[in-house]
């Protein structure tokens, strides 16, 4: 089976709409995709009514949480037979609207403190999505010759007077969202964290995302084992945010797993 269980799009920090990851989708013959955007679930209905008859799509999303100082992303899948619960939509529009409004704070920042004006309508219009700091870089690369290295560096990061810290949940807390609102809670690539994979396992994780793109082949397999010893289901995604020429992520169905492995979440969810 040919799947990819962690990709983004236009509703969260990634270039694909909805037409053109099913069209990638289908370029890549997969028969499994779960589209994870980062708090958000805004281009998910849409993807699922293309995908009818060609390829079945696994509702996920991408939840930003903090521990210890870092940033760890929890990755939720859902039953794609049942309805998400309104618990969670209700916890979404609550992220967005704390990330809107920090958006927003930081677009009048750029213009005192750097001169640097944009618009936030493009993003604004969109009622489900996110308004991130991707979405920022953007558009100030629309209008000045940076890179968005340079912008995230100067601009959009501490110690810039534009940058404001956002709010996360706690992995607990994450975890507890997610699986109160019938998810599987897996880890996303554990590899990029400085906390220890065995350390956020204690956070009653369901599965870890074990093959990624950025896993070292050492990595890899002591990730495997680590389940295998823990009793927890594994999972594979490329990461991909339809972005050419992206060294820091994969190709949407291009990084090669156990089928072996997957067969316990593929399970879970009904395939």
């Amino acid at each position: 089976m040919n799947l990819d269980l962690h990709c983004h799009s236009t509703a969260s920090d990634g270039l694909y709409t909805p037409q053109t990851l099913f069209d990638t989708a289908r370029s890549q013959r997969l028969e499994v995709l779960s589209l994870t955007d980062h708090d958000t679930l805004a281009n998910l209905e849409a993807l699922t009514a293309l995908a009818q008859g060609f390829f079945q799509v696994i509702p996920g999303i991408e939840l930003s949480c903090r521990h210890a100082g870092e940033n760890i992303h929890l990755l939720g899948y859902f039953d794609p037979q049942k309805p998400l619960p309104k618990a969670l939509l209700s916890a979404l529009a609550d992220f967005r609207d704390k990330r809107r409004t920090r958006g927003l704070e930081m677009v009048r920042r750029l213009a005192q403190y750097y001169d640097i004006h944009i618009d936030p309508a493009p993003f604004l219009t969109r009622e489900e999505a996110s308004f991130s700091r991707a979405h920022l870089a953007e558009l100030i690369q629309k209008d000045h010759p940076y890179s968005l290295q340079q912008i995230f560096e100067r601009y959009l990061s501490p110690p810039s007077k534009a940058y404001l810290p956002a709010s996360f949940l706690s992995v607990p807390q994450g975890v507890a969202l997610l699986r109160s609102c019938g998810g599987l809670v897996f880890l996303a690539h554990p590899g990029l964290y400085k906390t220890p994979l065995e350390a956020l396992c204690r956070f009653s994780l369901d599965g870890v995302e074990v093959y990624y793109p950025a896993h070292t082949p050492e990595q890899t397999a002591r990730f495997r084992a680590l389940c295998l010893e823990r009793h927890l289901m594994m999972s594979c995604g490329s990461d991909d945010h339809g972005r050419p020429h992206d060294e820091k992520h994969g190709r949407l169905g291009t990084v090669p797993f156990s089928p072996k492995d997957l067969q316990p979440l593929l399970h879970r969810l009904g395939l």
